[in-house]
């Protein structure tokens, strides 16, 4: 029987509220609710806090830069960020399309 487990977290300036479920999984599956302000966690019966709560943290990361990148990727910020960069060189290169990508270790 699945149990859940409700608390807060802190990624790069974002709270969340954290709802971890226990259940006969194999892996750590997280997703962002729709008003980006729950991360729902479910996780196996017999993985320990100690291990869950590193993996919380770099998932919750993982998905709150992909939705801030595709963010800045919907707007035409990104594009203009690419243009005030090139700019600044002395022979400045032509920006035709600029993508933010998520994939920064951190």
């Amino acid at each position: 029987m699945p149990t859940s487990d409700a608390k807060a977290i802190t990624i790069d300036g974002v709270t969340l509220a954290v709802e971890v479920t226990r259940k006969q999984v194999k892996n750590v599956n997280a997703r962002l609710d729709r008003r980006m302000s729950t991360l729902v966690i479910s996780a196996p019966l017999s993985m320990s806090p100690a291990t869950l709560e590193p993996i919380i943290a770099d998932l919750g990361r993982k998905l709150l830069r992909r939705v801030r990148a595709n963010e800045v990727n919907a707007e035409e910020a990104a594009h203009q960020l690419a243009q005030r960069v090139a700019a600044r060189f002395s022979d400045p290169p032509r920006v035709a399309q600029v993508l933010f990508v998520t994939t920064q270790q951190a």
